[in-house]
């Protein structure tokens, strides 16, 4: 499902990723452990697509990063932020968040997913045209979740996205990641710390 080879990433002089190597099968859930500043964000953001230079070779369900477009990889990957309050437009509404994927990709029957997802991530129908100050961070994360879910992408990338929530918060958020995993069948690799 995600191989890893020989993955090296400099920002200007600096190098702060050096040959890491992994493989995540199909079906299996990974996490990069690991201190702060250690370079887990930037490999999911590698595997996002998001970094224009790097060197080895990643791979995503056999096709290699750079091979096709940016809107194929979005189809097959999306991630999760570690911060539910800077994800989220703040003058869009969840409404705007969960449908742009939609409209980009041609989805049709765009209220329906819409509704169907909030139901997915345990939010009330009721959220759907709120703003996302009018969330807590536990709500928030899940729209965020939400998001990324829209496309049914086969791997979710997942940034410490526990990190920014209270205790209590982040047991329902893992609880929800474990059911979705088990109802979608998604790959969930993790950076988490």
């Amino acid at each position: 499902m995600i191989s890893v080879r020989n993955l090296t990433v400099s920002f200007g002089t600096t190098q702060v990723l050096h040959d890491v190597s992994f493989d995540v099968a199909k079906g299996e859930s990974f996490a990069l452990v690991g201190e702060s500043g250690s370079g887990k964000s930037t490999i999911l953001k590698a595997l996002a697509g998001q970094l224009k230079s790097w060197q080895g070779d990643l791979a995503i369900m056999d096709a290699h990063q750079g091979a096709g477009s940016k809107r194929d990889l979005a189809r097959k990957v999306q991630m999760v932020f570690q911060d539910p309050y800077g994800s989220l437009h703040p003058r869009r509404t969840i409404d705007d968040t969960l449908g742009e994927p939609l409209a980009i990709h041609g989805i049709p029957d765009r209220d329906q997913r819409v509704l169907d997802m909030l139901d997915a991530v345990g939010l009330s129908r009721r959220f759907r045209f709120r703003l996302p100050h009018q969330l807590s961070g536990g709500q928030r994360q899940r729209v965020a979740i939400a998001r990324a879910l829209m496309l049914d992408p086969p791997v979710l990338l997942l940034d410490e996205p526990t990190s920014a929530l209270d205790v209590s918060v982040q047991a329902e958020i893992l609880n929800l990641l474990k059911s979705l995993r088990e109802e979608k069948g998604a790959d969930l690799p993790s950076g988490d710390a």
